[in-house]
């Protein structure tokens, strides 16, 4: 049974109207990232690199089809490192990540790097890390915020007549005024 090294991308829908090479968090930087750590870090190459990718999916929950996989194999005892960008590219959820980093990898003896966050689990635990504890919160208060945010600006754009569907089959919508 091979030993994996996982590099895990992830994008989000909001993200995913920009063109991949204008927007900063795209697959293709993830990508150049990931793969730059691990060509500057020669301990990673015993290991065969597998590359995860969930493109247009919220990292409010786990239910992404890469992720699912990725994890799936780390609980197989396939993979023994993760590496992302940054903790918000593995999930925004803080209940489920800190699991995932205080219970889980150390459980399944996965190592878990975060390279923005300069977070690599073997030489530290996140519970000692209270930077990362806190950028953990910061992410999943950062997805309600922008949940709530979005939903408020629908609704002042509703109140003003902004129609907020597309419209019916005939009509168009008026660019200056966003009604029928």
């Amino acid at each position: 049974m091979s030993e994996y090294l996982a590099l895990y991308s992830r994008l989000s829908l909001r993200d995913g109207d920009k063109k991949e090479q204008d927007a900063s968090n795209s697959i293709e930087n993830q990508r150049k990232l990931l793969y730059g750590y691990l060509a500057s870090h020669p301990e990673f190459a015993e290991y065969e690199v597998l590359e995860f990718v969930d493109d247009g999916y919220s990292g409010t929950n786990f239910n992404r089809p890469d992720a699912e996989r990725m994890l799936e194999m780390a609980k197989a005892g396939q993979i023994k490192v993760i590496v992302v960008k940054d903790l918000s590219r593995f999930g925004r959820n803080y209940v489920e990540v800190g699991t995932y980093l205080e219970t889980v990898f150390p459980f399944l003896h996965v190592r878990f790097i975060s390279i923005l966050d300069n977070f690599d689990s073997k030489y530290q635990s996140a519970v000692g890390d209270m930077v990362l504890g806190f950028k953990n919160i910061r992410c999943d208060y950062y997805s309600k915020w922008l949940s709530k945010r979005i939903k408020q600006t629908k609704h002042f754009r509703a109140e003003k007549g902004v129609i907020l569907m597309p419209p019916f089959f005939g009509y168009r919508k008026d660019k200056n005024t966003g009604q029928l």
